[in-house]
């Protein structure tokens, strides 16, 4: 308030000020009788944020960049007298009749792969049989998980012939990509 008055020139003679530096000081030993006149028992009080905080937290709330985070909750579509007969008997054959068998599937598939690598590992001596074998295991394995999301998947297109130091590259690949692939032939991930 002080620096202001003094740089537009409206203090006039009240306050014998030569430069910039004296005003500072001036200032400073005001704000600090203010101060002291103000807080006599404290110099602060948590009560005197709580106006600022308050006026933080709804500029926060009201703020325009927030409000493009909050998600649009869509009118539900079920709760129609002719619609919610078919989406409750949709979600009793969904769990109570398919999940139940693509969770049995999965688990006696998974039951058996296990089993077959511990007789395979233990059981057969010849490293080259041994690892055919262990990659057919494999390829039921991955035919197990998608045949659990009774998944049908058709390659279009000339396959590629397996070979020596051959790298097959995918542009995202994703654990649902590497299990649709491990199920064509099996093949090591990086």
């Amino acid at each position: 308030y002080l620096y202001n008055e003094w740089a537009i020139g409206t203090i006039g003679d009240s306050l014998p000020v030569k430069d910039l530096e004296e005003l500072q000081k001036v200032f400073e030993e005001q704000e600090m009788a203010d101060s002291e006149k103000k807080y006599a028992s404290n110099l602060f009080d948590v009560q005197d944020c709580i106006p600022l905080v308050r006026e933080a937290m709804q500029a926060l709330v009201s703020d325009n960049f927030t409000q493009c985070f909050e998600s649009i909750y869509p009118k539900p579509w079920n709760w129609n007298i002719y619609l919610y007969p078919g989406w409750i008997l949709g979600v009793l054959f969904r769990y109570g009749i398919l999940f139940p068998l693509r969770l049995l599937c999965i688990l006696i598939g998974t039951l058996f792969v296990f089993i077959g690598f511990l007789f395979v590992s233990n059981f057969i001596g010849d490293e080259e049989s041994k690892m055919k074998k262990q990659r057919s295991l494999i390829k039921f394995w991955a035919q197990v998980f998608v045949m659990s999301w009774s998944g049908v998947i058709r390659y279009h297109g000339v396959l590629p012939k397996r070979g020596a130091n051959q790298i097959h590259v995918a542009n995202h690949t994703s654990m649902i990509d590497v299990i649709v692939l491990q199920q064509q032939f099996p093949y090591a991930i990086v």
